[in-house]
């Protein structure tokens, strides 16, 4: 009889303790949201306005598989008429929501590739280097940054890429 109340008392104490564990996971969880970046949360990006691009970027960042919210994003990075706004959500969505590096850097090479290619997607991306694990693919990118003549809406003077340091 000893030895089964010891074990029920350890079983009923390892339950207790799974269950304490799961409930501080779920409040942690609760508590930071896992796409917080820098002080701003992807979903509170969105203009009130309701603009149809910023919606269609949510909406395929939120695709289920990885090839489907690149393929989508990619899409839309080729758009001649992107806004600097509308690029810039689209560097932290691919950022944030982009699983492989190798799709982000296709994904971004797009959009460095698109002749709107402006100012504040360039500032976006260089913000958002650290994002990316591999020196290779940070070098391509700005790289291919570089290659560009300046961005539109780029301040006077400023045709080169910072250097990381």
């Amino acid at each position: 009889m000893d030895t089964r109340y010891r074990w029920l008392k350890c079983w009923v104490g390892m339950v207790a303790m799974l269950g304490l564990t799961m409930l501080a996971g779920c409040i942690v969880s609760l508590g930071s949201h896992s796409h917080h970046e820098h002080g701003c949360y992807i979903e509170d990006c969105l203009p009130s306005e309701g603009d149809p691009v910023f919606a269609e970027i949510h909406a395929a960042g939120r695709l289920g598989f990885d090839s489907s919210r690149v393929e989508a994003l990619t899409n839309i990075a080729r758009r001649p008429d992107l806004t600097p706004a509308a690029q810039t959500y689209l560097v932290r969505t691919t950022m944030l929501r982009v699983s492989f590096e190798s799709s982000k850097q296709a994904l971004l090479m797009a959009l460095i590739k698109n002749p709107a290619f402006s100012h504040a997607a360039k500032r976006c991306i260089l913000r958002h280097l650290s994002h990316l694990k591999f020196d290779a693919t940070k070098t391509a990118i700005l790289k291919a940054m570089r290659k560009r003549p300046a961005p539109a809406g780029s301040p006077d003077g400023e045709t080169t890429t910072p250097t990381i340091k």
